[in-house]
Formats: C-alpha cells, structure tokens, sequence
C-alpha cells in the first residue's frame, strides 16, 4: 500500500524514493522533532480556541493577543524542553533550538494576524468572541489516518475541516510557498488527501488548501479532473519505482545538496 510519506519522497526525488525502497533493509528515521511541532500546532490551536471564551468585544488588538495567548509560551517551553531532554537525540540542541526560535516566530505571527481578524469580526458581528469561535476554529479533525484499499493508498492527513456538510482537506507546512500557488509535491499530497477523503466519507472534495505557516497564509488547490489525472500518473509511476525500476531525474540541483543518498547518486548517475 502506497502512503502519501511515499508520495511526499517521490515529488522532492524519484531517485530518492528509489533508493529507499530498494537499498535500504530498515530506514531509520528520526520523525520526533518533527512530530513533536506537528502535534504542538494542534494543541496551541485548541489552546487558543479555549482562550477564545475570555475575549471581550470591547477589548484592543494587544488585549486579545494577550488572552489568546495565554498558557502557549509555558506549552511550547515544556515540550521543546523535552526534546531537548531527549536521550535518543543527543547532539541536536542547536538544532532543537533553531527549530524552537522559528517555531515561536510562526505562532506568534499567527496570533497577531488572529487577533485582527477577531477584532475586526467582533467588531462587525457586535459579540464577544465565545460568540464568534466558530468563524476561526470550525470543526476539524487532525491527523486523521484513512486506508483506502480500493487505492491501494493510506496516509495521515493534518487536517480536515467540516463546514455544512462539505469536507476540506488541508495540508501543513512548515517551508516557504512559492510566489504564487503551491509547489507541485504539495499539489500532489493534496490531491491525494482528497481522495482518501471521498473514499472514507462517502462525498465529494472539490477544494483543497494548504496552509504555509510560516507566513500564515492559507492557498486553494482546486481538486479538478486535471489533477486527479495527474495524481494517478504519479501513482503508476511509484508503483514502477516499487517494483524495481530506476528513475531518471536531475542531479546536481539545489535539493540535492542535504539529501543522504548524494554520493551514492553522483556514482549512478
């Protein structure tokens, strides 16, 4: 069964892809640091959703951030303190701690944008914010894990979103978006989301988004037949690829400089 890890690893290198399923007997990789953001960004989003209830109309911009801010600097101190803590990744305290700055970066300029946002529909709508909750946290599921066998395909998708019956599919990322749109891995991942989606709910997911927290910007992903097509063109050739069959791809280029299979490539290839 394909997982969209597997799909996420053939749109950054084909050739990589390859020589994990192929060269490798046991990939062992360290996914704690980043499933440690991961799950942290849900739970400051329910942090921040409970902290809703003590916003008040008449409150300033600053007043806001304040209350919604309550109990995330503690949160995100514990658990990066953990992985600081973390026997097994003895050696990546720099990193740990560049990943926190950056991490700290991104929440606090999602707050601020947030509290905007609630002034403003507070401002509108005349409610306090217990009133408006909705509007900023519909109703989602996160990390949600779909198996479609019909697909042969599985994967955990980040988020999903319920609003009025329909369900939307999005996509975290922790990179910089292109100028405009998104990047063809991410267009692919989202297709695939959407996919699992209809199978698992029985419905139809016209309309992905993928959310780049780094500058706290949500993009649309229209799931049209151009892309499901373009989806199953990837699909088939990761089978290929599973069953054996070396890719041709480019080397030399920038995304190669970091990736582990660099000398073994440059021989190859």
């Amino acid at each position: 069964m394909i997982s969209i890890s597997t799909i996420r690893t053939y749109m950054f290198c084909p050739l990589k892809l390859y020589f994990q399923k192929n060269l490798d007997e046991e990939i062992k990789e360290n996914f704690t640091v980043s499933k440690t953001i991961k799950e942290l960004r849900v739970d400051i989003q329910d942090i921040m959703q409970r902290n809703m209830r003590h916003v008040k109309k008449d409150m300033t911009v600053d007043e806001i951030k304040g209350k919604l801010s309550r109990q995330v600097d503690n949160y995100i101190e514990t658990n990066f303190t953990m992985l600081e803590e973390d026997e097994e990744l003895a050696g990546e305290n720099e990193k740990i701690k560049e990943l926190k700055e950056e991490f700290i970066e991104e929440i606090y300029l999602t707050l601020q944008i947030l509290s905007i946002k609630v002034k403003q529909a507070m401002n509108s709508y005349k409610k306090d914010g217990n009133e408006i909750s909705e509007i900023f946290f519909p109703n989602c599921m996160y990390n949600y894990l779909i198996r479609d066998m019909s697909l042969d395909l599985a994967g955990i998708i980040d988020k999903i979103e319920v609003v009025k019956g329909n369900y939307f599919p999005i996509c975290l990322k922790s990179n910089n978006p292109p100028m405009k749109g998104v990047w063809d891995g991410d267009l692919i991942e989202i297709a695939a989301c959407a996919l699992l989606i209809e199978g698992e709910f029985d419905t139809k997911v016209l309309v992905g988004f993928i959310d780049y927290m780094k500058i706290n910007e949500r993009r649309a992903v229209a799931i049209d037949m151009d892309l499901r097509k373009t989806f199953f063109r990837v699909l088939n050739e990761i089978n290929k690829i599973e069953k054996g069959e070396i890719p041709k791809v480019k080397t030399h280029l920038k995304k190669c400089e970091n990736c582990e299979y660099r000398e073994l490539c440059e021989k190859n290839t």
